[in-house]
């Protein structure tokens, strides 16, 4: 891993797209010689999964790769608030449950509002 790699993409926001955003995010670390994808693919996962039911336009995926990280970042129009963890949920409810496993599996997480209202949740783990 010589210097810092970056790759960024743009997603219909559809959930069809999900399996593309996986292989999309399983590829690229796959190129970068990242042998265990399998956590960031899964929260790339999660959050394209929020923004296809919470946002609003196009959706891109953004990953860099740096010499101790690899950073996953999810942006969309945004429609409301910038996401955040939601207390426990009732037994049987099938939502909510997207940004407590990002916040188990990353390193460090978090979002923002840009001043266009455009919505970015971040997610990073060790390279």
């Amino acid at each position: 891993m010589g210097g810092r790699m970056e790759v960024n993409r743009d997603f219909p926001r559809r959930s069809d797209q999900v399996l593309k955003v996986r292989d999309f995010v399983r590829r690229t670390l796959g190129d970068w010689g990242v042998t265990r994808p399998e956590d960031l693919v899964l929260i790339a996962s999660e959050l394209f999964s929020n923004a296809v039911l919470h946002g609003a336009g196009r959706v891109e995926i953004r990953m860099s790769l740096g010499t101790e990280r690899v950073r996953l970042e999810v942006l969309d129009e945004g429609t409301g608030s910038v996401p955040v963890v939601r207390k426990p949920l009732a037994a049987g409810t099938v939502t909510g449950r997207g940004l407590r496993i990002v916040e188990r599996l990353a390193t460090t997480w978090g979002s923002t509002r840009d001043p266009a209202g455009r919505i970015t949740v971040w997610a990073e783990l060790p390279a």
